[in-house]
């Protein structure tokens, strides 16, 4: 990006008094905004932000929208971010599938795609599809004329900040797994790697949900493929990592202390009361019992074919089994979020639900009515106990999406040294290359 050295002297002294950041955090939750109400709200003088606003302006982060009529004084001129700024992808490893999206600088998706994996695959089959998506969406953002600003990935398990390796997923089995620098190598683009739970936690908060508060738990529940459960906490705004980067691994907080063992070594973990292999079991015993269920067709090999994706369809036509099942699943998902929340005391719980066939609106029905299960638990508390539960807006997409606005707030906090790693192309006032 080519600019005279004075121009570029003015915005290096910007981005260290970190101007250029309060402007684009500004803008990037309540645009838009005049030159004056910029002035008003960051408390700098009218002169540095028009200083500013050019020189953003001319790089192709802001766009100006047409004047404001109001009837009284000259009309004022509003300020937006430029849709056309940059790009962002967003990357999610999961269990059962890889899911990659692209979005444009105000987290608009422009193109996504999802590769099905079958859990206990070895580590290149989730490489593998994620490279190969991670490549066409920078085709994509190149033909859009988009500078790509970086890539987010979303994890279940521990993940090092610094380095960008995944210390530990027992859900992928994998343990001291670089990812940030064999991207960054390849991709030539900053690479930032963190838990799915944080990137969801993340994208509700900026474009979910909870959008209207700063403190909450995000809790996300995989159902299908293979069971995870991650949490984040939001604190004033700002995830809370933890010490050691490492807090959230919530899924190995011991339910019941008898139950069955669990692939971390200890007994009635919340991930494996819930798991697909309980599921099954409970089934089975329901079954064995000579209940009535459209499961008992799967008997004749001894259930071998059953799994939990057919179990919650079962459920979603209506089988009492299958239905009585995944409500006591939730009972144990309840009686954790219960501890949690009396730990922390948030005020707010969001909790995310993926399913296989999450956007099914069969599939809708029946997180809404199980939903309901925790709402009832709820209502029985003492008023001082209570805590608003809230189901997440964004579902599948709000790990992609959060990961992919990480990447975005990085260049917001910092924008000198992230477009310095961006995809060389010069973005024009009108969001077009010069």
């Amino acid at each position: 990006m080519n600019l005279s050295h004075q121009s570029a002297t003015t915005l290096q002294q910007a981005t260290r008094s970190g101007h250029i950041t309060q402007i684009l955090q500004q803008l990037r939750t309540e645009a838009p905004l005049s030159r004056a109400d910029l002035s008003r709200k960051t408390g700098l003088a009218k002169s540095s932000i028009s200083a500013i606003v050019d020189e953003m302006l001319t790089l192709g982060l802001l766009c100006e929208s047409d004047p404001a009529v109001n009837g009284v004084g000259k009309p004022s001129i509003g300020l937006t971010l430029n849709p056309a700024g940059g790009a962002a992808i967003g990357v999610e490893v999961n269990p059962g599938y890889v899911a990659v999206m692209l979005t444009n600088f105000v987290a608009d998706i422009l193109w996504e795609e999802v590769q099905p994996v079958d859990p206990g695959s070895p580590r290149e089959s989730y490489f593998s599809p994620a490279e190969t998506f991670i490549q066409q969406a920078i085709r994509v953002a190149r033909n859009q004329q988009l500078p790509v600003l970086g890539i987010g990935v979303g994890l279940p398990g521990s993940v090092d900040l610094q380095t960008g390796t995944v210390v530990s997923s027992t859900s992928l089995n994998w343990y001291d797994v670089p990812v940030q620098v064999p991207w960054e190598e390849r991709f030539n683009v900053p690479v930032m790697v963190d838990t799915e739970a944080n990137m969801g936690a993340m994208g509700e908060h900026l474009y979910g949900c909870a959008r209207d508060i700063d403190t909450f738990l995000y809790i996300n529940q995989s159902f299908g493929f293979r069971r995870n459960i991650g949490l984040a906490m939001m604190l004033d705004g700002e995830l809370w990592r933890g010490v050691g980067g490492f807090a959230g691994r919530v899924g190995h907080m011991v339910i019941d202390p008898s139950g069955p063992l669990c692939d971390c070594g200890q007994r009635g973990c919340w991930r494996v009361m819930t798991s697909d292999e309980m599921e099954i079991s409970r089934v089975k015993e329901a079954l064995a019992g000579g209940r009535s269920s459209l499961l008992r067709q799967y008997e004749a090999d001894d259930y071998a074919a059953l799994n939990s994706d057919l179990i919650h369809q079962a459920a979603i036509c209506g089988d009492s089994v299958a239905r009585e099942v995944m409500e006591r699943n939730f009972l144990y998902s309840e009686q954790a979020i219960t501890n949690l929340a009396n730990i922390f005391d948030p005020g707010t719980v969001i909790i995310s639900f993926s399913f296989t066939d999450v956007d099914k609106p069969e599939v809708q029905e029946i997180i809404e009515s199980l939903t309901a299960v925790f709402s009832e638990f709820e209502q029985s508390k003492p008023l001082q106990a209570r805590v608003e539960r809230r189901l997440s807006h964004l579902g599948a997409q709000s790990a992609q999406l959060g990961a992919a606005s990480m990447v975005l707030t990085r260049f917001i906090q910092n924008p000198k040294s992230a477009r310095s790693h961006s995809l060389p192309m010069k973005v024009g006032r009108n969001g077009f290359s010069n």
